[in-house]
């Protein structure tokens, strides 16, 4: 639903046009082609189906027809005929949900600009398309855009608010493509005086620039999802990034005002700012991955023999005591990125805590398997349905709230551990829960 005062500028411009196109069709004269006429408008409707977002509004190619129209039939019929056009160019996306169909009602005002050409051509007399009537054409086309920009400053100013500068500066760039695209429209019309249906020439030109319109505008969305992820991303990372930046800060604070405090308090300060530290550090690596994989870059990777128990060890030590983790079942090599195993292993525990029961407990596991080392972390939360186990690990999964962080961090691990040469997989935890399980190639 529009506001009310745009609404009453959108009618009062649809009225203005019905009595102007009726006027002409009152005062004009000439004989209707009724198989052109038909033609013409779906020309037109198919011409109208490209769309190009040009400031606050839009511009289509239908210049391609409607020099066409103006000159093949009577002038007094092409407001008509770019009326019927627009809308059954607009048809599809009534039926297909994009389009309210109480917004068809809108349609006339959009066809203003119509009027100036055709009262031009009307009143000066011309009938078909000769050279020596070109004055007029120019007549015909300042008309045009006189008009055009008189309606659009009109519904733009009043409704909108828009300044005449920026009205002034989208109006010049749509000016400049119907400028351009009327003589191809014209010399279609000239055509047309050998057979009165050459002008559909322009289609397949028209239908490229549907095309084009299309993927243009698939492209600009594709651009603002985009946008709107890393937005996503940042507001996330910042949300993750106060809690151990809070911590830091209050035991600082606290070393600080205190620098008396017993030996044992300080050493635990400094664990604690330790395990914060590496928290911070493993946060940021996360964003900086994302951004590496999002700049089409791969991941650097520097793969080695790997003690796989030890880089478990370092992740159990930053989640104690909050959350109880256990390392099992020996010791074991892999081949491997130490520095980068570690950020995946922590980004599967950070999940395991985030959906997990308050307390844990969060189990890491390990044990070789036929020229490969397992790594499991398995929790004891809700769990997930067995459809939603792979999507788990997509990086546009919806992110749940702000406490998921940049939401990327499953997506992550996939990507970090199969720069490796390994891979993650899912599954139920018998008893309630879930297994994230690594796999990684043995070291020989």
């Amino acid at each position: 639903m529009l506001p009310p005062r745009e609404r009453a500028v959108e009618v009062a411009a649809g009225a203005v046009f019905v009595a102007g196109a009726l006027a002409l069709l009152v005062l004009g004269d000439g004989t209707v082609r009724v198989d052109v006429l038909v033609v013409l408008i779906a020309a037109f409707a198919v011409t109208n189906r490209a769309r190009f977002d040009v400031g606050g509004g839009f511009v289509s190619p239908t210049q391609l027809v409607f020099v066409a129209a103006l000159l093949l039939e009577p002038p007094r019929v092409a407001p008509c005929i770019a009326l019927a056009g627009v809308v059954l160019g607009r048809l599809p996306n009534v039926v297909g949900g994009s389009m309210h169909p109480t917004r068809l009602a809108l349609l006339p005002g959009d066809c203003l600009y119509a009027l100036g050409p055709a009262f031009v051509l009307t009143v000066a007399g011309v009938d078909g398309a000769h050279w020596g009537d070109w004055p007029w054409y120019v007549a015909a086309i300042a008309a045009q855009f006189l008009v055009d920009f008189a309606g659009g400053a009109a519904r733009g100013g009043f409704a909108l608010g828009i300044p005449l500068v920026e009205q002034l500066r989208t109006g010049a760039y749509v000016w400049s493509i119907d400028g351009a695209l009327s003589p191809i429209g014209l010399l279609a019309a000239f055509a047309s005086g050998g057979w009165r249906f050459a002008f559909v020439g322009v289609i397949p030109l028209a239908m490229l620039l549907v095309v084009l319109s299309q993927e243009r505008s698939r492209r600009l969305e594709s651009e603002l999802h985009a946008s709107r992820e890393r937005e996503a991303l940042i507001a996330g990372a910042s949300h993750e990034l106060q809690t151990p930046l809070a911590i830091l800060s209050g035991l600082l604070t606290s070393l600080i005002h205190d620098p008396g405090a017993p030996q044992d308090r300080r050493l635990q300060s400094y664990d604690a700012m330790s395990r914060q530290t590496a928290h911070l550090r493993y946060l940021v690596g996360q964003f900086v991955d994302y951004a590496t994989i999002k700049s089409r870059q791969d991941l650097p990777v520097s793969v080695a023999p790997v003690a796989v128990d030890p880089v478990l060890e370092a992740v159990a030590a930053l989640w104690r005591p909050d959350v109880e983790v256990e390392v099992v079942e020996g010791t074991t090599t892999a081949m491997a990125d130490g520095a980068r195993l570690q950020r995946v292993v922590m980004s599967l525990v950070a999940n395991a805590v985030r959906h997990g029961p308050a307390g844990g407990p969060v189990t890491l596991a390990t044990r070789g398997e036929a020229g490969a080392v397992i790594v499991e972390v398995a929790d004891r939360g809700p769990g997930i349905p067995a459809e939603d186990m792979d999507e788990v690990f997509s990086e546009s999964r919806p992110r749940e709230s702000a406490g998921e962080g940049i939401g990327v961090g499953l997506f992550l691990a996939r990507a970090g551990l199969r720069e490796q040469g390994g891979d993650i997989t899912l599954r139920d935890r018998p008893g309630g829960g879930l297994i994230a399980q690594l796999r990684l190639p043995a070291a020989d």
